[in-house]
């Protein structure tokens, strides 16, 4: 990451070895490698490891290309094979539509400036500071997992704090992330390289969260039973995750 007269943006390497500057709305497309295949895994964000990008960079044939380990990447243990996921590729995941809300992503209390929890519904409610033909095309009703989402990062502090991490990793040069307290069923695509597994792209299906009260949040179109507003308010006062 780098700060331009514009705002951040994102430092890369060509093949070449050549460096280009993009913007931030450039890292919602999912990164493309061969021979890739998906399973289906059910993990605790606690028990992710810390790793470096080396084998990333290996499998793109840039290590001679003076990179900087500047991504955070997280090691996931699935039976006896590892899967090393990049913080961008989590970022992909969890904060949907990223092409359409990488603008409050990367500034400070843009969370706060993108949407606002409503309660006193039984459901899941937000309001919200964009044209909602701006997020989904097709429609101007919000989709349940979208409101279930951004109500946890609103009213949940490990929620929340991941997603303010985003902007801090960036102002101190870094694309990180700081992962959530809750447990993930998630569809990991991911190549083969050595004895570990690239991932390219996360589907997380069911967010459970990791406290003395589990919820169930919606990610994808799927039947999932949802909880109060009233209850996150209260757990936030009481400082449950």
């Amino acid at each position: 990451m780098a700060r331009s007269a514009s705002g951040l943006i994102l430092k890369t390497i060509t093949p070449s070895g050549g460096r280009e500057h993009r913007e931030t709305k450039e890292l919602w497309q999912p990164l493309k490698l061969a021979g890739a295949t998906t399973i289906q895994i059910t993990t605790n964000c606690k028990k992710w490891q810390r790793e470096s990008g080396k084998l990333f960079w290996e499998k793109l044939d840039i290590q001679d290309k003076d990179p900087k380990d500047c991504q955070g990447i997280f090691r996931v243990g699935v039976g006896g094979t590892a899967y090393l996921i990049p913080a961008s590729v989590f970022i992909q995941a969890m904060m949907r539509p990223l092409q359409k809300i990488h603008q409050f992503l990367f500034k400070p209390q843009g969370l706060e400036s993108f949407c606002t929890p409503l309660l006193g519904n039984d459901k899941p409610n937000l309001g919200i500071n964009l044209a909602r033909k701006g997020l989904f095309d097709s429609h101007n009703k919000l989709p349940t997992w979208f409101t279930g989402v951004y109500s946890w990062m609103s009213c949940f502090p490990s929620a929340n704090r991941m997603w303010a991490s985003v902007s801090n990793s960036a102002n101190s040069g870094h694309l990180d992330i700081e992962l959530p307290q809750a447990l993930l069923t998630i569809s990991l695509t991911s190549v083969k390289h050595g004895e570990v597994n690239l991932v390219t792209k996360i589907l997380i299906s069911v967010l459970r969260l990791m406290s003395r009260h589990s919820y169930l949040h919606p990610i994808t179109r799927t039947k999932f039973s949802y909880f109060r507003l009233q209850n996150q308010t209260r757990e936030r006062q009481s400082g449950i995750n």
